[in-house]
């Protein structure tokens, strides 16, 4: 690509959360790495500008990011469901993982706690028959160094699902997380200083045990994040940031309601899709 083409400013973000929240979760069933991260490739931004979401076409775009992530919730607390029947499922883990350099470092890290019906802590591995709700809580980090290049990223997540007692008719999960990702490095001739953050709040999501409908029926879905980046090419300098907002309310149909900043949407449950 000619380092100097414009782009428009949500085609330079890339949501790194998306990728590590959705991944979180399966290292902690499958205790390996299966990868994670990107080069970030700089390009030229609008010079010294500021937004958010300005138009619908943007907003939409965002829309389209943050159900793809409220899905990724879905699928991690279904999958927290079967890990509560995995026998002998380990509690705690702490795992460093094969580093590029040693100046490198990456981690994971994640501790599971279940509750019995009044809310109070059990080994849910001898007492099983009791389980009524598990938590999960667990920590990603990422720091690569190098001769033009210092990237990082940490995803920190507090998950549980309730309904898990013999009595109750509906899974309820609820969850919280911030994530942080920074890039400062050199490459064809740019300096480049990148970074992202972001926090997500799932409040009450439920879903019939029985698995009909398979989508949720309740609850709330928001967003929040921030991402800016400075450049410099010679005697070149642009800094572009992006701020934006994002509630999904799942209220018994099919069809969710989405809001972005001022633009309200609405979500296809069977297809994940955005209108």
């Amino acid at each position: 690509m000619n380092p100097m083409t414009r782009r428009t400013p949500l085609q330079h973000k890339e949501f790194p959360k998306n990728r590590i929240a959705s991944l979180a979760l399966a290292l902690a069933l499958l205790g390996t790495l299966a990868g994670c991260g990107k080069s970030a490739q700089p390009t030229a931004p609008v010079p010294s500008s500021s937004s958010g979401t300005t138009t619908q076409a943007e907003a939409q775009q965002v829309a389209q990011q943050s159900a793809a992530m409220a899905r990724a919730y879905v699928v991690q607390a279904k999958s927290l469901l079967v890990l509560a029947h995995v026998p002998g499922a380990r509690p705690a883990s702490e795992r460093p993982f094969k580093a590029l350099s040693a100046t490198d470092s990456t981690s994971f890290t994640y501790a599971l706690q279940g509750y019995d019906i009044g809310g109070y802590p059990i080994d849910w591995a001898r007492q099983h028959s009791q389980l009524a709700s598990l938590a999960i809580d667990f920590r990603f980090y990422t720091r690569l160094t190098g001769d033009s290049l210092l990237s990082e990223g940490d995803l920190r997540s507090h998950g549980s699902v309730a309904g898990l007692d013999s009595a109750a008719t509906r899974f309820v999960a609820n969850a919280s997380d911030s994530v942080f990702s920074t890039y400062n490095g050199y490459n064809a001739g740019y300096h480049t200083i990148y970074g992202y953050a972001a926090t997500s709040q799932v409040t009450n999501l439920t879903w019939e045990k029985s698995g009909t409908p398979p989508y949720p029926v309740a609850g709330v879905f928001a967003e929040r994040w921030h991402w800016a980046y400075e450049y410099w090419y010679g005697a070149q300098h642009g800094a572009d940031s992006f701020d934006a907002e994002v509630r999904i309310t799942f209220n018994g149909t099919q069809f969710a309601s989405m809001q972005v900043g001022t633009y309200t949407f609405t979500l296809d449950l069977e297809t994940w899709t955005v209108s």
